[in-house]
């Protein structure tokens, strides 16, 4: 069997790093006194840029469950129902019954988490580091409002450069609030397909998942409820559900950035 690709290249990596470093200086402008021209432009090559890898964490969560979800269906085999289903799944030839064993499928399902974990860390990188950035432009906000109000009304320049200020603060402040509900919503969804993935694996007749206790430390409790027979799939189905929904609507919005 082919070796999947990473679903995590390097470049994703790197260029979220690019990002928050030319964020950074972005902000930095913005809290200057002196508002550099470029500030503006700058902004919205970060936004555009943010789209792209939006895009492509997007599609690198789809491939990761699409992955797991064949390699679950398999290890389940096909539902029929007719009263008949025992027995015609008894009569199936071996390889109409299964593509592979539990183990191979155990591989599967633990190199989709160790990929999905990966790809958690970078957006919770991502997001830690959007917080800070947001709480340093709120903070300026606040100080160039106070300036303005305490502008004499009609002083002309002196209102149109805090007002310009103020836009282009907005401007950021509002992407960096969109970019944040995106990085959520990455964070919810890989949880809650690892969570799934966990519980499939938990009903694998092989014992290299308790032996590898994933050592993935964002899915360590997930593992801890799976031992106890803590999590459901009624529950994760419903979850999976609402978060599918609002992923897709989200795909729809950056499918073409990605091109």
């Amino acid at each position: 069997m082919q070796k999947a690709e990473p679903a995590v290249p390097d470049v994703l990596g790197r260029r979220m790093a690019a990002l928050r470093e030319q964020l950074e200086t972005v902000v930095k402008q913005l809290l200057a006194e002196s508002l550099d021209p470029a500030a503006l432009e700058q902004v919205d090559i970060c936004l555009l840029e943010w789209r792209w890898i939006e895009s492509q964490s997007a599609r690198l969560a789809l491939q990761i469950d699409a992955r797991a979800a064949a390699a679950i269906h398999d290890a389940g085999g096909h539902k029929l129902p007719s009263k008949r289903s025992l027995l015609k799944r008894l009569l199936r030839s071996p390889l109409e019954q299964r593509q592979h064993s539990d183990q191979e499928t155990a591989n599967i399902l633990l190199d989709g988490l160790a990929e999905s974990h990966r790809l958690l860390l970078l957006i919770i990188d991502h997001r830690e580091f959007l917080q800070r950035q947001l709480t340093l432009l709120e903070a300026e906000l606040e100080k160039r409002f106070t300036q303005l109000q305490l502008v004499p009304v009609g002083a002309g320049e002196p209102v149109d450069a805090i007002v310009d200020r103020i836009d282009v603060l907005q401007d950021l402040v509002d992407g960096v609030i969109d970019m944040t509900a995106s990085a959520n919503l990455f964070y919810n969804k890989i949880l809650v397909d690892a969570e799934a993935n966990i519980l499939a694996l938990t009903s694998l007749d092989t014992n290299r998942y308790v032996q590898s206790g994933l050592a993935l430390p964002h899915f360590d409790t997930l593992r801890q409820r799976a031992e106890r027979g803590l999590l459901s799939v009624r529950g994760i189905a419903h979850r999976r559900a609402v978060l599918d929904e609002a992923f897709q609507r989200k795909l729809s919005t950056t499918r073409q950035a990605g091109h």
